[in-house]
């Protein structure tokens, strides 16, 4: 089966040249998204972002799913029949869960797609643990002014540019579903590129609570676990061997927190899947808790990823004067090689800072030409660790230079701010 996800009136809305053109039917309308619409970035309904759902679920690259059209039309065959989140702000599971009505119809997958894109969406019925638009225009006066209750709108703006300017688009939620005691059986979280908040309990015969999401670009991850009444873990964990279960020597941080003292996490995070589990320290005692989640994206200067070897280097130019980048390095991406520059005898000055984590940075200079540094060939190295400054300065002659940036161990995940100057 298929479940047709093009809702006319918001694209007509949406893109008002559309009409200047004489395209005013839902046929004609449909027509064109398919045809052009969807391959010029033009989006069909409020909800569906095809960068979150070819991103979330990596399987599709894989399987040549890479345009706009071929993930949508994936969604409308066979993922929205599969239960896959099209977005940070539509998870069928939990608009079931929230909506006893649709339960109640016993709507499966496909119907609650279509019951949100035709219904829900323009209702501001509850969709995701991080999307609620009643919420988010009584939140925010400057949308409300702007949006007034156009849900559809709401959820636009959450996604193209809430979520970037740090808003919060739902209220602490409940859980309809316990998250598992174990990490096969956790609650997923889908790509975690929002603020969400969630409130539930462990205690006696129900220790652990375990969420788990993935992450695709680099992101700084603030977990706070407050509302306890006694003592409690806050525990985040890296599937490192991607195997879908927490195992041994996977622990990043683990904190406790109290009735007094909230348990806080703050983590830089890379590309793969991860855990969180909250957990009683004592078996007979019994707590509530409220778990906030506040990932925000690493921002980076350089226009591309720099290369993890000599060869694909980022090149900073000649330099005059000073040149600050800012990136990532960390346990999927744990190399970043620049080359540089000087066309003449200068005092070179290499400083590291800003990371969360160890981090460290080598310049050198290929002598031998053969396309990588050797051990004879380092000129200096800086470390840098929870944002302290290293510092090198170096006499150079004219010519080409590289500086590799590294983390230190397979778990460590850091941004950092490298600057090189004359």
């Amino acid at each position: 089966m298929a479940v047709n996800l093009f809702d006319a009136k918001f694209y007509a809305a949406l893109y008002p040249d559309l009409a200047a053109a004489g395209l005013t039917t839902p046929q004609q309308l449909e027509a064109h998204f398919r045809a052009a619409g969807i391959n010029e970035g033009r989006v069909a309904s409020a909800f569906f972002s095809p960068t979150y759902y070819g991103k979330t679920y990596p399987d599709l690259g894989k399987a040549g799913l890479t345009t706009n059209g071929q993930l949508f039309s994936h969604l409308e065959n066979a993922g929205a029949n599969e239960g896959r989140r099209s977005s940070v702000t539509f998870s069928p599971y939990f608009y079931k869960a929230v909506n006893p009505d649709l339960a109640a119809a016993g709507f499966n997958n496909e119907q609650l797609y279509q019951h949100f894109s035709v219904y829900g969406s323009s209702e501001g019925r509850a969709s995701s643990e991080f999307f609620n638009a009643p919420f988010y225009l009584a939140t925010y006066s400057d949308l409300k002014a702007a949006f007034g209750n156009n849900y559809q709108k709401a959820l636009r703006h959450f996604l193209d540019n809430g979520i970037q300017e740090g808003r919060v688009g739902s209220p602490a939620v409940s859980l309809s579903i316990d998250p598992g005691n174990v990490s096969s059986s956790a609650y997923d979280l889908g790509d975690l590129i929002a603020k969400g908040t969630f409130n539930g309990s462990v205690g006696t015969g129900d220790r652990d609570d375990y969420y788990r999401f993935r992450v695709v670009d680099p992101i700084n991850l603030n977990l706070n676990l407050s509302g306890l009444n006694d003592t409690t873990a806050l525990k985040l964990f890296a599937d490192s061997n991607n195997n879908s279960q927490v195992d041994s020597g996977e622990e990043i941080a683990s904190v406790n927190g109290n009735a007094l003292t909230p348990a806080v996490i703050n983590k830089t995070l890379g590309a793969g899947y991860y855990y969180i589990d909250v957990l009683t320290e004592n078996p007979a005692s019994n707590t509530l808790y409220t778990l906030a989640m506040s990932p925000s994206v690493i921002k980076s200067t350089n226009t591309v990823d720099p290369g993890n070897n000599q060869a694909t280097a980022f090149s900073l130019g000649t330099i005059s004067g000073s040149r600050t980048v800012s990136d990532f390095v960390g346990s999927t991406d744990n190399l970043d090689f620049y080359s540089f520059v000087l066309d003449g005898n200068k005092n070179l000055n290499l400083s590291l800072n800003g990371t969360t984590d160890l981090a460290s940075a080598i310049l050198y200079r290929d002598t031998n030409n053969n396309g990588q540094f050797d051990s004879t060939e380092i000129l200096g190295s800086v470390n840098s660790s929870n944002n302290s400054l290293g510092t090198l300065t170096q006499n150079l002659g004219a010519g080409t230079y590289f500086i590799e940036v590294f983390t230190n161990t397979p778990t460590a995940n850091t941004s950092y701010n490298m600057t090189v100057a004359v």
